[in-house]
């Protein structure tokens, strides 16, 4: 992961990379409900799902972000933070809860139409769906908002429409990542958004898969 050497660029709100400090907590809490008032305001329900510039957040951000009701974390393929200036480094696979309070969301399908890389394509997105599908493991697309619009508009957005058909045809459904981890959190029982209608999905009920995601954990 280039995050992991990031040095610099790794820049967040949460915790200043030269040194490691963070703001006191209550001022953290503070800083925090601002922008969820601001959501609140802009779109009318407060949000539950959340990611960290750079995915540097710390014990303490997880904490408060449980305190603030968000109840998932996503991008958690690498958290990272320092403590006492060491760079601490952690892999949260889906569905790991290693921050009581908070369901991981790691991303496993990068898919990057417009940035001029044939790995991050229709083609090869959808091959590595299928994989996964196969293996009963949930899609979790890594995605932004560039390949959309501007000059690159007509040809993400091509590319994205082949791959939503690929996924429609094969079964797939398509969940936000807050309704996702309610499921995870309600054996598969979720709140439709938009409609609140309760829906359940089936989780594979495979040992071996529970085992891999806590082996994963570091």
């Amino acid at each position: 992961n280039n995050y992991k050497h990031g040095g610099w660029a790794l820049h967040s709100e949460y915790q200043k990379w030269e040194d490691g400090s963070e703001m006191p907590y209550m001022q953290l809490l503070e800083w925090l409900n601002i922008g969820i008032s601001d959501f609140k305001n802009a779109f009318g329900y407060f949000p539950k799902s959340t990611i960290a510039p750079q995915y540097v957040f710390t014990p303490t951000t997880a904490k408060a972000f449980v305190e603030m009701g968000f109840k998932v974390v996503q991008g958690t393929n690498m958290q990272m933070y320092k403590k006492n200036n060491k760079k601490i480094s952690r892999h949260l696979p889906t569905g790991s809860r290693y921050y009581n309070g908070l369901v991981s969301l790691s991303r496993n399908i990068k898919f990057e139409p417009a940035r001029g890389n044939i790995d991050w394509k229709y083609m090869a997105a959808i091959k590595k769906c299928k994989k996964l599908i196969n293996n009963n493991i949930p899609i979790i697309i890594d995605s932004h908002r560039i390949n959309y619009v501007g000059k690159f508009a007509e040809e993400g957005r091509e590319e994205l429409d082949k791959l939503m058909d690929g996924l429609t045809k094969m079964g797939c459904i398509f969940l936000s990542s807050e309704e996702f981890g309610e499921a995870i959190m309600n054996d598969g029982v979720y709140r439709q958004f938009g409609t609140q209608k309760k829906r359940k999905i089936q989780f594979a009920n495979n040992a071996k898969i529970v085992q891999l995601i806590r082996n994963q954990i570091t």
